[in-house]
């Protein structure tokens, strides 16, 4: 617990996307729910906000995404509201593809994905690939 209080520590996730068709892992669906209410709600490693920062701006500055991460004008529009009250994984490896609890509202390339809870059906995410990638 002491490396996620260093402030270069940053949190994300490798989950692929449910829809390939291999075996699901319960990170996929509850890694960034997991560390609010785990880490930071109930064992107070965290500070809200130092969580959040590590999530968004520290882990997208790792891979070079700097349009993303932080809100500014001219940068990707993504933003996730929640109630930090409820937030919670609810993912298990028996059951993987629950969806967490406390997400209300998800926002990606200025569009509405998730809607008082609920998907909403866009799909407005792009692949982001880094100065590795070799087509």
């Amino acid at each position: 617990m002491k490396a996620m209080r260093e402030e270069f520590t940053s949190f994300d996730t490798d989950a692929g996307p449910a829809a390939t068709g291999f075996a699901v892992h319960p990170r996929g669906y509850g890694a960034f729910p997991r560390v609010l209410s785990h880490y930071v709600k109930e064992l107070g490693v965290l500070s809200l906000e130092g969580a959040i920062h590590r999530m968004s701006s520290v882990a997208a500055n790792e891979i070079m995404a700097y349009d993303r991460g932080t809100l500014a004008p001219g940068l990707a529009a993504d933003i996730v509201l929640f109630d930090f009250n409820t937030i919670q994984d609810r993912a298990t490896f028996a059951s993987p593809a629950i969806i967490s609890e406390g997400v209300k509202w998800v926002i990606v390339n200025g569009k509405v994905v998730i809607e008082n809870s609920k998907y909403t059906g866009a799909k407005p995410g792009k692949v982001i690939r880094g100065p590795g990638y070799k087509p």
